[in-house]
């Protein structure tokens, strides 16, 4: 019994008169208001306690009493006496079942359990000996673990690396049998005796826990006329820890996980208890780190439900799958405030019973599986082993024990779904009666058949349990299944690999046999010419040069002989004798060795790609209507970054390049002389990639990517008020930024954009010229708004060339803005080679820009020499350049600020515009090239590049640096708040 004294809290309720009139007086001690957030902080401590063995809550729509460590005169004492109607639903838990035997007596007593289903909950648990022996993992009868004393029945019930025990995936001919009552476990222990008397040693070892963890998959469903039982396994995924040699022998065939048996009782009287086996009760009272992990693991759900019922709970924090609809709905209308009362008790025992995070981690577990099988297939590739089979074998058996597992829980569901016909029993937790729950008990005492058994499940329920069933099937069931098929198959291909194997090796002796037998055949005649020569012959004598002679012209003759055989067998074991076997076997490694690396880089480009693609739920095009821009940022950084950052990167300065050939454009610049004064120009440059640079890299919510289009709105601002940037000016530079770097990834990269991709690329700038206050109103579609961000960015293309079609003319300001931009571009070209890369920037262009800049064609040899370069360039990529690795990403500026708070350029292409004076910047290889070209590094002419690096609100000409620091905090503040991560379409402009 709890010693606690309520605790004292604002806002806590009076203990209602029902728990202080009951006897003993410590029921009123130990009930809690579990509304009230102090003591629900206390009741959080008590429920997370590994030592906590039990505990009650009362609680319906409006209020809610919770007690822990409670006697089983106090159990009996709630159970006798009538529950007012706002408490309409009670919960009992109780952990320790084997430690509270008298609280299970009352509990039995009480609704009348069976004497078997009260002896199986009075179970002794498992006795831990370390004695067991390997000799019983070969037995997968369920007789044969009872034959012999300290085997199975003796194992550990623990966490493991690899939770295993003894085959009970043979343990009956049915894989999915259980016992369905308690009448049925009686006549399975009555055969088992019956048939084999004396392969037991006695039958208390047949107690439930015994018998579950023997046979993972069983389970019992009991009805009584006042309670509705269910009991299963439950497997949780729990870390792992070493194990011994013997738990690795004995546990090698079941799956990861801790298995715990559990009941989950409904009552007539609207009363729910749930009673666990307590895997550690062993050492209780000196659990290790790992035990206690693992135990919360065990409790997750348990502890979750608890928190549901408590709205003095903080439940902000709580996850989609951690909130449960007890007493947390989000209205009021009457069809469900009427139907509550009924309905708790059956979606306590559903919401009991489906442990959301063990189904999600079956299936994880399942695809672990199929990992393991496809690693297995690719050793098998490699190299094809009897071991092969062996592991394989064990993975079946391990996915036999998931799959009657789950089997074992359709088996629950559908035989409490079975039960739940539409009778007159049924009436009792429905509310076909107006006049109350009270006036249902009663009409229901008169309706009611009394042979019935068990207890009806409201709709609410049994819709849950059939919804259940069907993701048991679909996700879990089918998954191990078809690992199964590909065990089954990679068995097969196994023994085919292995046969194929031998038949090489028989080949590969075959053929040195052949050889052995051409040179004894080769050196036949010369050893009987040999031997003819060194017989003592009568008047016949041999000179030293006819016996050479003779051994060339046989030796010749028996070469020569057996060129012929096999020129007329169809072989080619003599031209390959011939030849030289090393220098063949090297081209052949040279070869293999190409194509393999052309096929390495076409597989390893290609299954990133699906990798990328696999992270987001973007598979069609309905989902990309629901593309947010936070994913959008991602995609978009990944592809500038990783996947294409040199495309990207000279898109990006094309795109602001083309921009100066709208005269509107070129003129302010000219006007302003930021791009059209050399003194101006690279700082101009400087600033606009900074600001593209901090508003790219940094989440769409993150305070540097507000600052940056804070403080570019202002820039802009100041020639918008004077009338000198027009609304379509600044659409036409945000469509360019949006649609070039798309343009040219699909003509100069290894591959094209996919539409997921496009689709992001449409949705950020989208996104960025909502933040801009650009007005979409040219566009065709302002109006109705864009289904997605493809959609936006094929129309905002569309409107790009129209607009150049009439707005791109030729100027002298165009060229003038054009000319100091491409010096910026070819800084670092030599003199000499200026001329050439003009030519070349040239080529880049197309017909109706070159025009509008007022530059002549490039040569034709220039053009196809470009084209050409960029080909090559894009097919080496495609088939010989491995993928970029993210620690080689393409980044612009610094991640973190230095002490001062401000931030630097990582990079940069022609003056070293906040570039810092660091050791790498000075001193590396860039640095080494400026010098010898004559160029300024980082640190050189003083602080002219401001190497003490940039705060965002200061950047842009010198004269307006210090300028519009309270318009810039009024916009970054309003960005801030617009939660600019969501999808930019769901809301129309």
């Amino acid at each position: 019994m709890a010693t606690e004294e309520p605790a004292e809290s604002t806002g806590s309720r009076e203990l209602p008169e029902y728990y202080q009139n009951l006897r003993p007086f410590s029921i009123g001690d130990s009930m809690r208001d579990f509304d009230n957030p102090g003591t629900t902080n206390e009741l959080n401590r008590l429920v997370m306690n590994p030592h906590s063995q039990n505990f009650i809550v009362d609680f319906g729509d409006d209020e809610a009493w919770c007690g822990f460590e409670l006697t089983a005169d106090a159990y009996s004492t709630l159970l006798k006496a009538r529950r007012p109607p706002e408490l309409n639903t009670r919960w009992i838990n109780i952990w320790t079942p084997y430690q509270q035997k008298d609280i299970i007596e009352t509990l039995a007593a009480h609704y009348d359990f069976t004497p078997r289903l009260r002896s199986f909950m009075l179970s002794k648990p498992l006795d831990f000996s370390t004695s067991s022996s390997s000799s019983g993992s070969s037995k997968t009868s369920f007789f044969h673990r009872h034959s012999r004393p300290k085997t199975s029945s003796a194992l550990p019930n623990s966490s493991n690396e690899d939770r295993h025990g003894l085959g009970a995936e043979k343990s009956s001919p049915d894989s999915s049998t259980h016992a369905s009552s308690s009448h049925d476990a009686e006549n399975q222990i009555g055969l088992m005796n019956s048939a084999s008397p004396s392969n037991y040693r006695s039958m208390d070892d047949l107690n439930i826990y015994n018998m579950a963890n023997n046979i993972w998959h069983f389970q019992t469903v009991d009805w009584g006329r006042r309670y509705l039982s269910v009991g299963y396994n439950n497997l949780h995924s729990t870390p792992r820890r070493k194990r011994t040699v013997w738990e690795k022998e004995l546990y090698r065939d079941k799956p990861h996980g801790q298995r715990v048996w559990s009941w989950i009782i409904l009552c007539e009287d609207k009363t729910v208890i749930s009673i666990y086996e307590d895997p550690f009760w062993h050492q209780r009272h000196s659990l290790t780190e790992n035990e206690k992990r693992s135990l919360a693991v065990v409790r997750r759900n348990t502890v979750n439900v608890f928190r549901q019922l408590s709205r003095g709970y903080d439940h902000s924090h709580d996850s989609a799958r951690q909130e449960l609809p007890l007493r947390t709905r989000l209205g009021n209308v009457d069809e469900e405030t009427t139907h509550r009362p009924s309905d708790m008790p059956g979606l306590l025992f559903y919401y009991l019973f489906d442990d959301w995070e063990n189904i999600y981690s079956y299936i994880a577990r399942g695809h672990g599986y199929a990992e393991e099988i496809d690693k297995l297939r690719e050793c098998m590739l490699q190299k094809a082993e009897l071991e092969h089979v062996d592991r394989l074998h064990h993975i079946g058996r391990k996915l036999g024990v998931l799959k009657r597992l789950y089997q074992s829980y359709e088996s629950i569901i559908e035989q409490v779904l079975k039960r739940q016909e539409a009778t007159l029993a049924s009436l009792k937790n429905s509310q076909v009666f107006p006049s109350g729950i009270h006036s249902t008990e009663q009409s229901l005492g008169q309706l009611a058949d009394p042979n019935l058994m068990g207890v009806p499940l409201s709709s609410a329920a049994r819709v849950r349990f059939e919804t259940l069933r069907g993701r048991i099937r679909l996700y879990a069931l089918n998954e191990v299944e078809e690992c199964l098929l590909q065990k089954e198959s990679l068995t097969m291909v196994n023994f085919n690999l292995i046969a194929i194997k031998e038949s090489y090796s028989v080949e590969r002796l075959t053929r040195v046999t052949l050889v052995l037998a051409k040179v004894t055949m080769l050196f036949m005649p010369v050893s009987l010419m040999t031997g003819y020569f060194s017989s003592q012959l009568t008047d016949a004598t041999f000179s030293v040069k006819s016996y050479w002679i003779s051994f060339a012209v046989v030796l010749f003759t028996s070469i020569f002989g057996l060129i012929v055989f096999d020129v007329f067998s169809a072989t080619s074991e003599g031209k390959m004798d011939m030849k030289s076997y090393g220098t063949k076997f090297k081209g052949f490694l040279v070869l293999l060795s190409i194509v393999g690396y052309v096929y390495l880089c076409r597989v390893l480009r290609y299954r990133r790609l699906q990798q990328k693609h696999a992270l987001y739920p973007y598979k069609n095009r309905e989902d990309f209507a629901k593309m947010t821009n936070q994913h959008a940022y991602e995609i978009q950084k990944y592809l500038f970054g990783v996947e294409f950052p040199f495309t990207m990167q000279k898109a990006l300065e094309f795109a602001l390049f083309r921009t100066y050939g709208i005269p509107s454009i070129s003129s302010l610049l000219v006007k302003t002389k930021q791009l059209s004064e050399k003194q101006f120009a690279s700082k101009r440059y400087a600033d606009t990639v900074v600001l593209i640079s901090e508003f790219m890299a940094w989440s769409p919510e993150a305070e540097r990517t507000n600052a940056a289009i804070a403080r570019m709105n202002y820039l802009h601002s100041l020639y918008q008020k004077k009338n000198l940037i027009s609304n379509d000016d600044m659409l036409y530079t945000l469509s360019l930024f949006a649609t070039e770097p798309c343009r040219w990834v699909n003509r100069y990269e290894w591959r094209q954009m996919t539409e997921m991709e496009t689709c992001a690329m449409g949705t950020f700038w989208k996104s960025i010229g909502d933040a801009m206050n650009i007005s979409y109103t040219p566009l065709t579609s302002s109006s109705l708004g864009w289904r997605d961000g493809l959609e936006f960015y094929e129309e905002l293309h569309r409107w790009s060339l129209q607009y150049e079609e009439k707005a791109m003319l030729p100027s002298l300001d165009n060229k003038k803005t054009a000319d100091e931009t491409t010096a910026l571009l070819l800084y670092d070209v030599p003199t000499s080679f200026v001329p050439t890369g003009r030519a070349i920037v040239s080529a880049l262009m197309d017909d109706r820009l070159r025009k509008a800049m007022m530059y002549h064609p490039p040569p034709s040899y220039i053009q196809t020499g470009v084209e050409t370069a960029l080909t090559l360039r894009k097919l080496a990529l495609r088939y010989l350049a491995l993928p970029r690795p993210h620690f080689l990403r393409h980044d612009i500026i610094s991640e973190k600020a230095d002490e001062n708070g401000r931030y630097h350029r990582i990079e940069y292409e022609s003056e070293p515009w906040y570039m810092e004076s660091n050791t790498r910047n000075r001193w590396g290889p860039q640095a080494w090239f400026k010098w010898m070209g004559g160029k300024p590094i980082p640190g050189t002419e003083g602080g002219l590049y401001r190497p003490q690096g940039y705060l965002i609100h200061e950047v842009g000409p010198k004269s307006q640096e210090k300028m519009g620091l309270r318009e810039f905090e009024e916009g970054r503040e309003v960005l801030m708040k617009a939660g600019r991560g969501s999808c930019p379409f769901s809301i129309g402009k």
